[in-house]
């Protein structure tokens, strides 16, 4: 896409448009070369994917019975912030924080009741500059 919006360019080309399906919440990383999104594209639930800002070599970061989604690039570009449903999508939904590695190793939750003792849900995360976790 230019500048100016004109001559976009389609990234993807497995989609849905039933709400909540196919690939969406696109966020560019820090550098602009790759973009973390979520997809419903290998059937299920919402997964973590990304790929190269030209639309080449997507790659599935999380795999996981419940949903993940709402991915966030830390401002350095080494990590991801995301929301997972922990109930594995059986029940009431219990979202909670979840950082990895912007290669999908490294999964660590961030909040919750394994974290805080706490039974709410966390979600829909932001990174504020300077704050990446080692």
């Amino acid at each position: 896409m230019n500048d100016d919006g004109s001559n976009p360019t389609r990234l993807t080309t497995d989609c849905s448009f039933q709400v909540g399906h196919g690939n969406n919440g696109p966020q560019w990383s820090p550098d602009g070369r790759r973009i973390v999104f979520q997809s419903t594209r290998d059937g299920g639930d919402l997964e973590i994917y990304i790929m190269n800002a030209d639309g080449t070599d997507s790659t599935q970061l999380t795999v996981h019975r419940g949903t993940d989604a709402a991915p966030k690039w830390s401002p350095n570009g080494q990590q991801i912030v995301f929301h997972r449903d922990v109930n594995d999508g059986v029940g009431a939904v219990q979202l909670q924080l979840f950082i990895m590695n912007a290669d999908g190793l490294g999964l660590t939750q961030i909040s919750g009741p394994q974290v805080s003792g706490s039974q709410t849900s966390n979600s829909f995360p932001a990174w504020g500059r300077g704050h990446d976790i080692p």
